[in-house]
This record gives structure tokens, sequence and C-alpha cells, in this order.
């Protein structure tokens, strides 16, 4: 989605491809022990969604929407940088995995 600040210099800035590398809801069942990394929705997250669902490239991006719908659905959220919170090797699991389901 990237900065509404930077919408002007988009067609300098814009990469070629672009791969979510973030925690997606799937992710939450495929990956072992992600459960333990999902916080509640706090008052503003919903209401940061519902504007973001208001959005014209979100609402034509079948993806985005889904995943904010989903965290409206289930109530939590996961930060990725949560994973590194305890531990770093978390966070290095995580990437590896990604990177493998991605098969990069």
């Amino acid at each position: 989605m990237g900065s509404k600040a930077m919408d002007f210099d988009r067609a300098r800035l814009a990469a070629p491809r672009l791969i979510w590398m973030g925690i997606q809801s799937q992710d939450l069942t495929s990956f072992p022990d992600s459960q333990q990394f999902q916080i509640p929705l706090t008052a503003p997250d919903v209401e940061k969604i519902g504007t973001l669902l208001q959005r014209p490239d979100i609402t034509q991006n079948p993806h985005y929407r889904y995943e904010l719908q989903r965290m409206l659905q289930t109530g939590h959220k996961v930060e990725i940088q949560c994973m590194c919170s305890a531990d770093y090797a978390n966070l290095n699991n995580y990437i590896d995995w990604k990177l493998a389901q991605l098969g990069l």
C-alpha cells in the first residue's frame, strides 16, 4: 500500500513485482506456534481497518480486503515484530518458512 504522502512520486518509486512477506491469515494455521503471536484488536485498530476498507485501492484488491475482513472476524492481529520480542529465532524461523512457502 505504501505511504499516501508519497503518492505523487509513485511512478518513479514503483517496483515491478512485490512479494508480501508479512504474516497472512493462512499463516496462522500453517506456521508452527503462530497462535502465540496473536494480539487482540484495539478500538483504534478496528477503526483503522474500517477506514482502510473504504479506500478504493483496498476494495479493488481482493487479497487486502480479505485479510482486513479476516482480522475483523477473528478480532486479532499479528504484528511481525512480536515474533522477535521474546526470541529473534522466531522471526528467523518465520522468514525461512515463508521463503520456502513462496518457493524462494
